[in-house]
C-alpha cells in the first residue's frame, strides 16, 4: 500500500490514471519496407595450393567471372585472395567496385587469377572482408546496402587452424551486429573427410544469417551454384538448368519462355578449345553488335554468356565446333513477377507479423494473379537466426481469402530478439510455377515492445483529503527498466472520468499519471484508463491499467 501526498493545487476534474507502452527511439532507414536495393558482395576465393588438386582447371575462377558478367548497376563486388606463402596473411585482389560500369567490370574480371600458393588464411580473409564492407559503409555516409561475403574453400584454416578458428569466432559477432551475412561454399570437403570444415562453414552461416550453399563434389557444379546465388540476390527468374552434350557440329535447342523481356543464356563447357555459337531460329549467329544484345562474353575458356533484351525469337540454337558438354542455365525477366506486399518499415515485436506474397503480371497494376499449382516458400532471418515461413492461400491464419493468389505466412519474431533494440529482418522468398523459380526479398525492422509496470506494484493508493496523488510507472523489457525516448502518449478511453482531465508526463524516464480531486473521495474508487503510445515511425500500441484510489483513514 502506498501513501503519497504533495502540496500542490488540486487539478480540476475527476480521478483517473494513465498508462503507457514504449520503446527505444527508432531509426529506421526507409519510410517503407525495401526490396533488395544496392548489393555489396565481397568474394573470398580460395587460391591455396590444395586447389591444384580439387579444381585443376580453375572452374571456380570462371564462376566468379560469370558473376561479374551478370552484375548490374546495383552490384558492387570486391575480391580477396584466400592464400598466402608462409604466413597467415590474405590479400585484397581488388577493392569493391560497382560493376554496372564496364571498365570496372573488366578490371574485376582481370583481377580473378587462378594461380595458387601455400596456405589458407581464412581468419585474415574474413577480417579483410569486414574492413571492405565497413569502408563501403563509411564512403556511402550511412546509405543502406545489403552487405554479404561469399566464401569458397576446399580446406581448413592453415597454418594454426585452432588459432584461426578462435579468431573467426571472435569476428562473427561484428558481422552479425552490422547485419552483414556470410554465405559459404565447400569444395570436395566430404570427399576429403573434412567434416570439421563443413561445421565451421555452417557456424559462419548460422551466426550471420547467411546460407551454406553446398559442398560441391565436382568444380563444374560451381557455375550453376553461383548463377543461383545471383538469381536470389537480384530477383531474376531461374529456369531449371539442364545438361547437354554436343558432337562436333551438333546442335541443342533453347526455348525462350513466352513473355520474356530479358534472358541470360549461360552455357558452361568442359573443353576449353571448343567454340560455342548461339544462333537465332532464322539461322543467323548472335553477335556482339546485334540489337538487343546487352551481354556478350565469350573470352573465358569454360563458359559463354549472352543476354538478350526483348528477344524477337522464340528459340535459340546452341552449336559447337568440337565435341563438348556442360550445363545450360537460363535467367529471365518476364511479365510475371513475384512480389512481397509493401508494409511498414518497422513492426512491433509483441504482435505477429503477416508477410503477404503474390504473383503479378506487368500491365496489371501489380494485382495478384492466382496460378494453379504455384508454391511459395521462404525464411525470415534476424540476428543470424533463420525462421522458416509457411505460406498458405486457404483463408487460415492471417490469410484473408482462400484462392485469391495472395500467400500469407504469419510468424512471431519477438522471441528471436536478444537485446532491447530494433533489429533488421531479412525476408527471402522463392516462388515456383511451371518449373521456373522466382525470387523476392524485403527488409524491415522488428521493434521490441516493453511492459508498463507500476513502480509501486500493488496498485492501491491511499490519499489524504485535498491531496494530489502521482502514480509513477516505468517501462521494462524482460524485467529490466528501459527508457521512454521516442514515444508520445494520449488517453483514448477512461472509465469513471473524462480522459481530458488526466495529465500524463514523462519525468526522468518515468511516466507519471496525476490524479486530482481526491478530497471528494468517500469510498475506494477503481479506475481504468487505456493509453495509446505511438512513434513517428508509425508504430503504436495500447495498454489498460486498473488502479484503486481510497481515502486515507483520519
Amino acid at each position: 500500500m502506498n501513501r503519497i501526498m504533495r502540496d500542490r493545487r488540486s487539478l480540476p476534474g475527476r480521478t483517473l490514471l494513465a498508462l503507457l507502452i514504449s520503446l527505444l527511439a527508432l531509426t529506421v532507414a526507409p519510410a517503407q519496407a525495401q526490396n533488395a536495393g544496392d548489393r555489396v558482395t565481397v568474394i573470398v576465393l580460395d587460391q591455396s595450393g590444395s586447389m591444384d588438386g580439387t579444381d585443376p582447371l580453375g572452374l571456380r575462377c570462371s564462376a566468379v567471372r560469370l558473376l561479374a558478367d551478370l552484375a548490374t548497376e546495383q552490384d558492387t563486388y570486391g575480391l580477396i585472395r584466400l592464400a598466402s606463402t608462409t604466413d597467415r596473411v590474405a590479400r585484397v585482389e581488388i577493392e569493391p567496385r560497382r560493376l554496372g560500369y564496364q571498365p570496372d567490370r573488366d578490371a574485376f574480371r582481370a583481377a580473378v587469377r587462378c594461380d595458387t600458393e601455400g596456405n589458407t588464411p581464412i581468419a585474415d580473409s574474413l577480417r579483410l572482408a569486414y574492413e571492405m564492407l565497413a569502408g563501403v559503409a563509411g564512403s556511402r555516409g550511412g546509405a543502406p546496402f545489403r552487405g554479404r561475403v561469399l566464401l569458397l574453400t576446399d580446406g581448413a584454416p592453415a597454418p594454426d587452424s585452432a588459432g584461426q578458428i578462435e579468431e573467426i569466432r571472435a569476428l562473427l559477432p561484428s558481422f552479425q551486429a552490422k547485419g552483414w551475412t556470410i554465405d559459404t561454399v565447400g569444395l570436395q570437403l566430404r570427399a576429403q573427410n573434412l567434416a570439421g570444415v563443413r561445421e565451421l562453414l555452417q557456424e559462419m552461416v548460422d551466426q550471420t544469417g547467411g546460407a551454406f550453399l553446398g559442398d560441391v563434389g565436382d568444380p563444374s557444379d560451381l557455375q550453376p551454384l553461383f548463377v543461383g546465388f545471383f538469381a536470389r540476390q537480384s530477383g531474376r527468374t531461374s529456369v531449371p538448368e539442364r545438361a547437354y552434350t554436343l558432337a562436333s557440329g551438333g546442335e541443342e535447342q533453347i526455348q525462350i519462355p513466352a513473355g520474356t523481356r530479358r534472358i541470360d543464356i549461360l552455357v558452361s563447357k568442359d573443353d576449353a578449345n571448343a567454340s560455342l555459337t548461339l544462333v537465332r531460329d532464322d539461322g543467323q549467329p548472335i553477335s556482339r553488335s546485334d540489337s538487343g544484345v546487352e551481354l556478350f562474353s565469350t573470352d573465358d575458356p569454360y563458359y559463354t554468356a549472352i543476354s538478350l533484351v526483348n528477344p524477337t525469337t522464340s528459340r535459340i540454337f546452341l552449336r559447337s565446333d568440337r565435341p563438348t558438354s556442360g550445363v545450360i542455365n537460363l535467367l529471365t525477366t518476364t511479365d510475371l513477377t513475384l512480389s512481397i506486399r509493401q508494409s511498414a518499415a518497422a513492426r512491433p515485436a509483441n504482435q505477429p507479423v503477416d508477410i503477404e506474397v503474390f504473383f503479378a503480371r506487368s500491365g496489371n497494376n501489380n494485382q495478384p494473379v492466382a496460378l494453379t499449382g504455384a508454391t511459395v516458400s521462404g525464411s525470415a532471418s534476424i540476428d543470424g537466426s533463420g525462421v522458416p515461413l509457411q505460406f498458405v492461400d486457404d483463408g487460415s491464419g492471417g490469410d484473408t481469402s482462400a484462392g485469391d493468389g495472395i500467400y500469407t505466412a504469419r510468424v512471431n519474431l519477438g522471441d528471436t530478439l536478444v537485446e532491447y533494440a530494433p533489429r533488421q529482418v531479412d525476408v527471402a522468398i522463392e516462388g515456383v510455377t511451371d518449373g521456373q523459380r522466382y525470387y523476392a526479398q524485403q527488409v524491415f525492422d522488428i521493434v521490441p515492445v516493453p511492459d508498463v509496470q507500476l513502480i509501486d506494484p500493488d496498485g492501491v493508493f491511499e490519499v489524504p483529503g485535498g491531496a494530489i496523488v502521482e502514480i509513477p510507472l516505468r517501462l521494462a523489457w524482460r524485467g529490466a527498466p528501459v527508457g521512454t525516448a521516442g514515444w508520445s502518449f494520449d488517453v483514448i478511453q477512461a472509465s469513471g472520468a473524462s480522459r481530458d482531465t488526466v495529465p500524463v508526463a514523462v519525468e526522468n524516464d518515468r511516466v507519471v499519471v496525476t490524479i486530482a480531486g481526491a478530497n471528494a473521495l468517500e469510498n475506494a474508487v477503481t479506475l481504468s484508463v487505456t493509453l495509446r503510445a505511438s512513434t513517428s515511425a508509425g508504430l503504436q500500441t495500447t495498454v489498460e491499467l486498473p488502479l484503486t484510489i481510497r481515502r486515507a483513514p483520519g
